[in-house]
């Protein structure tokens, strides 16, 4: 196991975390427009897909079934869980919810497939929020998995070839709708996770202060170039840093410091990804019931919560149901790495 990935998984669940935690709030919008790069994570999630896809699957011989059954059941049942208790919040309490729903964006957001908000037509939100990176996920499992079909030394130049292509539509015809989700360059975030995962496969390892400069550069990039980021230009503003902060983590030299709890965090990334989306909701509507300042000690106490509720999911739920449609199976690298990811958002 690659222990930084863990590290950066934690952090970029914690970034997705912090900035739907600061919308909640009354604090100043220029402080919120700052706190939106936390929502970068989602495309450090990405990143680490690609990067985990490529290791897992590289020296193995593995066909393209066995490789969606071992990512639908990685992916399918929490998020399944997470939809039916929104849709079950949606049905006894739609006054609770801000995004109204009809059956055909609840059939999509089962079946992991873009449909627009009916609230917002321009956004392609599942009725739970942040799966409309899960959406993005499973586009790249699909492709990624028919790439296996192939032999093992074209598997990865088609599947660039393929996203590439993909986005070079998405960036001159500029198609509307579904068409423009899926050919978003933020599925190039997947193909630098590939080549990371190639390079670090070949041994590539950078030097300790070169690290500790790139994982600077990525932090100082996200903080001045936030006022000039526009989701056209996301994979510029967000993807390079993230790129350069996984970099800095990952490539560094010798053996990285064990830290069981932030690693412990990490393999929970999903859950706290997933039951964020309620447990952030359920503290605003407490927090507004009870009339209490919604400043940045609320952020601090909402983000606590959640933190803790994404544990318990994790221990109590995600882990007990992986093991039961796993039996006698161990975690491998490519089970123990969130499809999350994306983060987010």
């Amino acid at each position: 196991m690659v222990v930084q990935v863990q590290y950066l998984r934690a952090l970029a669940a914690f970034g997705v975390i912090f900035f739907h935690a600061f919308g909640y709030t009354t604090l100043d919008v220029v402080l919120q427009e700052k706190v939106k790069i936390g929502a970068a994570g989602v495309d450090l999630f990405f990143i680490i897909s690609g990067f985990v896809m490529y290791l897992s699957t590289v020296d193995r011989q593995i066909g393209t079934a066995a490789f969606y059954k071992a990512r639908l059941i990685r992916v399918v049942p929490l998020y399944w869980l997470a939809t039916s208790l929104a849709v079950a919040i949606f049905v006894a309490a739609p006054q609770l919810t801000n995004h109204p729903s009809t059956w055909q964006h609840i059939l999509s957001s089962y079946l992991f497939v873009a449909h627009p908000d009916p609230s917002r037509p321009d956004l392609f939100w599942p009725i739970v929020v942040p799966g409309w990176t899960l959406n993005y996920e499973m586009f790249f499992y699909l492709l990624f998995g028919l790439s296996l079909l192939l032999p093992k030394r074209a598997q990865i130049p088609n599947l660039a070839v393929t996203i590439g292509g993909l986005v070079a539509i998405g960036l001159i015809a500029h198609p509307p709708g579904i068409a423009g989700f899926y050919t978003h360059s933020l599925l190039l975030e997947f193909l630098l996770g590939l080549l990371f995962g190639a390079l670090y496969r070949k041994g590539v390892r950078l030097d300790g202060r070169l690290c500790l400069s790139l994982s600077a550069l990525a932090l100082l990039s996200l903080l001045l170039l936030q006022p000039y980021f526009s989701e056209q230009s996301r994979v510029i503003f967000w993807g390079i840093p993230a790129a350069m902060l996984f970099c800095g983590s990952v490539f560094a030299k010798g053996s990285p410091m064990r830290l069981p709890i932030v690693e412990y965090l990490g393999a929970a990334s999903y859950s706290l990804y997933l039951s964020q989306f309620f447990s952030l909701k359920v503290f605003e509507i407490a927090a507004r019931i009870l009339n209490l300042p919604r400043g940045l000690m609320f952020v601090l106490v909402s983000v606590t919560l959640a933190i803790i509720v994404g544990v318990l999911v994790y221990a109590f739920i995600e882990v007990p149901i992986t093991r039961l449609l796993k039996p006698r199976a161990r975690l491998s690298l490519q089970e123990k790495v969130s499809p999350v990811t994306s983060a987010a958002g």
